[in-house]
């Protein structure tokens, strides 16, 4: 069973809104493709890689910039944000995981070039 969080459900309407103003073709297009990622999930709740944070899962969606940060919690999978890839993150993918600092933010794009040799 997948389980949507607020702030993924928020995450999902609020991309969707974004890009119905500027195209809603493309804006049905990217909700529907991250959606369809998403529900492979039920099938392969493992599919994801490892996430950045503990105990959380990044599935990746191959055509549109956006990863879906996720807990396998036996059978259930929580969706706890969906992501634009090239945006700051919060710090523990956006209160998924309580922090002592909920408004410190992550540039991942910085982390990714250091992480490179």
């Amino acid at each position: 069973m997948i389980r949507w969080t607020d702030e993924a459900k928020a995450d999902v309407e609020g991309f969707t809104v974004w890009l119905s103003q500027r195209n809603p073709l493309a804006a049905a297009r990217v909700a529907e493709g991250v959606l369809s990622g998403i529900e492979r999930l039920t099938d392969f709740p493992h599919l994801g890689r490892l996430g950045r944070v503990g105990g959380t899962r990044e599935l990746v969606i191959g055509r549109w910039p956006y990863i879906v940060v996720y807990q396998v919690d036996g059978t259930n999978i929580v969706i706890l944000r969906v992501l634009h890839g090239a945006r700051l993150w919060p710090t523990g993918a956006g209160h998924m995981i309580p922090t002592d600092d909920d408004q410190t933010q992550v540039d991942l794009r910085a982390q990714r070039s250091q992480d490179r040799p």
